[in-house]
C-alpha cells in the first residue's frame, strides 16, 4: 500500500464533533469498513467507518479490503466516534497509529473504498488517485460501488425467494 498518497490528503480532525479513545484490542474485522474493538475505557464497540464504503466480502476486492484493515490494526489504533451516539454499534473512524491517518483513507488510497459523504474531498482525492493508478478494485473492468452491489444482491435474493414460493405453491396445489 502506498501510504504517501494518503499522507498528502490527510485531513485535520475536528475534535468538537468526535470522542477519541485509544484502541487496546481488536476483536474482529468484519469486512473492510467494520471492526470490533475495545477502547482504553473498556467500551467494546462495533465501528462502521463514517467516511468510506469498502467492498462487501462476496464482492471483488472485499477480502483484500478486510485484510488491509486487519493488517493495519495489528499495529495499534485510535478510535474516533461521532458525538451523541449511544450503544455498541457506532459510526466513527479508526486511525492507524502506525500510519497516522484514518483507515478509510488508507483503504481509498489502496483502491478498496468509495467515499460515503459525497463532499469528502480527501477520500474522493484518494479514490481518484487509486483509479488513475489502477490500484485495488480499479484493476477490474467494471468496479461496482458497494451500495450498488447490495441493491443488486437484494434484488437477486428477492427474485430467488419469489421463485421458491411459486415452486412451493405449485407443489402444494398438485
Amino acid at each position: 500500500m502506498d501510504v504517501s498518497i494518503a499522507q498528502q490528503y490527510a485531513p485535520p480532525v475536528d475534535a468538537s464533533k468526535w470522542v477519541v479513545e485509544e484502541v487496546v484490542k481488536t476483536h474482529k474485522v468484519y469486512d473492510g469498513d467494520t471492526v470490533e474493538v475495545t477502547t482504553a475505557s473498556g467500551r467494546r464497540l462495533v465501528v462502521h467507518f463514517y467516511y468510506a464504503d469498502a467492498p462487501e466480502l462476496d464482492q471483488p476486492g472485499g477480502l483484500a479490503a478486510r485484510e488491509t484493515v486487519a493488517g493495519t490494526l495489528q499495529k495499534g489504533g485510535i478510535v474516533a466516534i461521532r458525538r451523541g451516539q449511544k450503544g455498541r454499534v457506532v459510526y466513527g473512524e479508526v486511525y492507524s497509529t502506525r500510519y497516522r491517518m484514518p483507515l478509510s483513507m488508507l483503504l481509498a488510497c489502496a483502491g478498496y473504498a468509495w467515499p460515503t459523504r459525497a463532499r469528502h474531498i480527501v477520500i474522493s482525492g484518494c479514490v481518484e488517485e487509486a483509479r488513475r493508478r489502477r490500484m485495488g478494485v480499479w484493476r477490474l473492468a467494471f468496479p461496482v460501488q458497494p451500495a450498488q452491489w447490495r441493491r443488486i444482491r437484494a434484488r437477486v435474493e428477492a427474485h430467488r425467494i419469489e421463485a421458491i414460493v411459486e415452486d412451493f405453491s405449485r407443489a402444494v396445489q398438485e
